[in-house]
């Protein structure tokens, strides 16, 4: 009976020996996995390591794009970007115009319509972001974010510029040189067009504005894709379907001012003197 209790206090010890043992080694393994989380001490949702590598300081540190490519320290951060570089894999894409989650809309895109760009459906219905549709049927990805166009004709010169932003559209025609109706309904047009190109995006200006011979356009068109080239053309032949489509432009601009506005683009016109238009394109 001695002998029986003697080898049950000797295991029992031995268990209280391992016991410690590998309760030593579990606290070691939390102290190596606490080590390792991320050091937040100003609370602005970035690694204080990350800030040191890059050398970020001041005030309003999340928010501030000291790179100048359109996406603030916070995102650069969760996407994994150099915030001091425009273009952190050298391949001659800003990072702005990335598309880090392969939803074919740019990560400037999607900070400007405020999906997530390190989520390619950020509202977990299936779809991806560039995917998705506005009211005209027209994807995301397919839409324009901005369009500048300056045109000298024989008889005046045309100037404006279309910006979309957080999912409404801001209209600035110099010296109302262009109805607001005409400009939307050639940015519908442009969107309607798949796979848009700098050749096909002329020939519809062209088509919908009625420029000739002697015309002269220059300006920049930029998707929400990340797509972005320039325009520059000097008009020397005049389209098959120029005379058609200038006369149903001015029909249209007829109709637009009969009406007192465009209910079919559902458009606010804040009637601004300078020429500045807003409406809500989605």
């Amino acid at each position: 009976m001695k002998k029986t209790n003697k080898l049950l206090v000797s295991g029992l010890a031995l268990s209280l020996v391992l016991s410690q043992g590998v309760s030593a080694v579990a606290a070691k393994g939390t102290n190596q996995k606490k080590s390792s989380h991320k050091v937040d001490k100003n609370k602005n949702g970035m690694d204080d390591k990350w800030e040191k590598k890059y050398k970020l300081s001041g005030k309003n540190l999340a928010k501030q794009d000291k790179d100048k490519d359109g996406l603030s320290n916070l995102i650069e951060y969760k996407l994994k970007l150099n915030p001091t570089s425009k273009d952190t894999d050298k391949d001659k894409i800003p990072d702005g115009l990335e598309d880090s989650d392969k939803d074919q809309l740019s990560n400037q895109a999607e900070i400007n319509l405020g999906t997530n760009p390190a989520d390619a459906d950020s509202d977990n219905d299936k779809v991806k972001d560039g995917t998705e549709k506005d009211k005209n049927g027209v994807k995301f990805a397919n839409k324009i974010q901005d369009l500048e166009l300056a045109i000298v004709t024989s008889k005046k010169s045309i100037h404006f510029e279309y910006e979309l932003k957080s999912k409404k559209f801001i209209i600035d025609i110099e010296k109302k040189s262009l109805p607001k109706g005409q400009v939307v309904s050639l940015v519908k047009q442009l969107e309607h067009s798949k796979n848009l190109t700098q050749e096909a995006a002329l020939k519809i200006i062209q088509s919908r504005l009625g420029l000739k011979n002697g015309d002269h356009l220059e300006g920049s068109v930029k998707l929400l894709n990340g797509t972005s080239f320039e325009l520059e053309k000097d008009f020397t032949e005049v389209s098959e379907n120029q005379g058609t489509a200038k006369n149903d432009d001015l029909k249209g601009n007829d109709d637009h001012h009969s009406h007192n506005g465009d209910q079919g683009d559902n458009d606010d016109d804040n009637g601004d003197q300078d020429g500045n238009h807003q409406g809500d394109d989605n």
